[in-house]
């Protein structure tokens, strides 16, 4: 029992130090240059790597520019990133419907997971697919229907959920693919050039 309680807080005091470098990702001039064009990637995704199906159906690629964010940056750029890149594709680019919160928060924590699972850890083949399967259940099958379905479907979040699901079930192994793929890519490149530690 004590040995479960001091993982816990083992594991508290990791994830602490994890913010904390996150935050002195943020000193560098150069990691801040690149932290913005990779907000421009992220809104060029929004315009050319996105289709749209419906209103409520839209399969997208901005993904990518949130796994180079989590993977470099870690948690505290990630919080950042995510808000900021929600509310500047919606106000400069547009959307699909109104604006919702809800959104916003999703695209905080999809960056917020990708950091949590990729950033000062050694990237793999399987943690990247791991980590796309857990962003994937809990960002789009869960919290895009929720928030759909309080927009498109009277709060009904069973109708919203099958309506989605071959969607999110065709789209998940694209997704792990994609994300497999960049982080086998980023890890080589990264090297190279020294992008991380």
């Amino acid at each position: 029992m004590y040995s479960k309680l001091l993982e816990f807080v083992v594991g508290g005091v990791k994830m602490f130090s994890k913010f904390k470098e996150s935050f002195n990702e943020m000193k560098s001039v150069r990691n801040l240059c690149i932290i913005s064009l990779l907000m421009a990637l992220r809104m060029l995704l929004r315009i050319v790597g996105s289709i749209t199906i419906n209103h409520y159906m839209v399969v997208g690629f901005g993904f990518l520019a949130y796994i180079i964010v989590g993977t470099m940056f870690g948690p505290f750029v990630a919080i950042i990133f995510g808000f900021l890149s929600d509310i500047l594709c919606f106000y400069l680019i547009g959307s699909n419907g109104p604006f919702h919160w809800g959104f916003t928060l999703d695209s905080i924590l999809s960056v917020l997971i990708y950091s949590l699972f990729l950033y000062k850890f050694k990237l793999s083949a399987t943690r990247a697919l791991v980590t796309q399967i857990v962003h994937d259940i809990i960002i789009c099958v869960i919290l895009n229907t929720y928030w759909l379905s309080q927009m498109y479907f009277q709060n009904d979040f069973s109708k919203a959920f099958l309506s989605r699901l071959p969607k999110e079930l065709i789209v998940l192994p694209i997704n792990c693919v994609l994300t497999v793929s960049l982080v086998v890519v980023f890890k080589r490149v990264a090297k190279g050039l020294k992008l991380c530690n």
